[in-house]
């Protein structure tokens, strides 16, 4: 499995904000200056190095970052980045968490601007650094001020881990889902979408025992859906828990 030892992040923004102010008495009351909105939503591109980069920012703050290669129509994706996003007057700054095979790889940072539709700046980690722009996807592949209806993922899902482990899984109508990697690890845990109206679902995982790498692990993250170029739809899941540092990514399609 191909790894990568450098993480560009990428930061979403997909809300808008208005200050104005109101007018009283003979004269018009002067408008306070307009502020930009913190970041939050989804952002999609390339950097420096030629790496696919993927990322989700939300409306706490948490940063998830998922990055890899195309293979076909589907990303194929080497790991995922997690942790804490800020923003403010087109400026913003992460620290996150680079995980590769179930493992903390590398602690990253990165900062740089954003506007309404495109996000640019540099993130350094290992040792590395990388630069990039990236933008909103465009809407009828993913459009994440929409709710996230579990529906939407209600059944069969076949793909990989970013511990190199091919898997499948079985969404059902709760949001509970059961999966399998080819080495007989089991698993299993529940798509919730998350409480603010986004296309995001908040993700919990159980581990099952050995051969599992987070053999009797819980992780926790968000999960996402959206559409290939061949009509299928990839899901990407990333989740990860503090106690030991430990995260993983699992995709796949149908």
């Amino acid at each position: 499995m191909k790894k990568i030892s450098y993480l560009a992040v990428a930061v979403a923004l997909c809300s808008t904000l208005l200050a104005c102010g109101g007018g009283g008495g003979s004269s018009a009351a002067s408008a306070p200056a307009a502020t930009t909105p913190a970041a939050q939503g989804a952002y999609s591109g390339v950097n420096s190095a030629g790496t696919v980069y993927n990322a989700l920012i939300l409306d706490d703050g948490s940063f998830y970052s998922y990055y890899g290669t195309m293979s076909g129509n589907a990303l194929y994706v080497n790991g995922v980045g997690i942790g804490k996003a800020t923003s403010a007057n087109s400026s913003w700054s992460v620290s996150y968490n680079d995980y590769q095979g179930g493992a903390l790889l590398a602690a990253g940072t990165g900062s740089g601007t954003y506007t309404s539709t495109s996000l640019s700046g540099s993130n350094s980690e290992a040792g590395q650094s990388s630069s990039f722009t990236l933008s909103v996807p465009a809407a009828n592949i993913y459009l994440y001020k929409t709710p996230a209806v579990v529906s939407s993922i209600v059944g069969s899902w076949s793909g990989s881990a970013t511990d190199g482990s091919s898997n499948a899984w079985t969404v059902n109508a709760n949001g509970t889902f059961t999966g399998m990697d080819t080495s007989g690890c089991t698993y299993s845990g529940t798509f919730t979408p998350r409480a603010n109206g986004v296309n995001v679902f908040n993700l919990a995982i159980t581990f099952g025992a050995a051969p599992c790498i987070l053999a009797g692990r819980q992780v926790a993250g968000v999960a996402l859906t959206y559409l290939l170029s061949n009509g299928q739809t990839e899901m990407v899941a990333m989740a990860a828990n503090t106690a030991p540092a430990l995260g993983i990514g699992l995709f796949g399609v149908r």
